[in-house]
């Protein structure tokens, strides 16, 4: 099974837990830009940033990925919503 950076996770604890965006980039040492694009699913952090990102939100690794067979049954959700 393979697994991608799950930004929708990402976005979710960054406006829960409050947290802005230069706090993030300052504790992983990127770009304000980086971060927004993080959120948005434009990039996808490194490894270490991973790490980095797990512990500045105090969840596990594994909240912040998603595997692509999931992912590819919602996109063919919306699809289907679509019409």
């Amino acid at each position: 099974m393979k697994f991608a950076f799950n930004w929708k996770a990402f976005r979710a604890l960054v406006e829960s837990q409050d947290k802005s965006a230069e706090e993030i980039a300052k504790c992983l040492e990127v770009t304000v830009a980086t971060v927004h694009n993080y959120k948005a699913g434009r990039s996808t952090p490194s490894t270490n940033h991973m790490g980095a990102i797990s512990k500045f939100f105090n969840v596990r690794l594994d909240d912040l990925y998603i595997s692509l067979e999931d992912f590819a049954l919602s996109e063919e959700q919306v699809e289907k919503a679509k019409g």
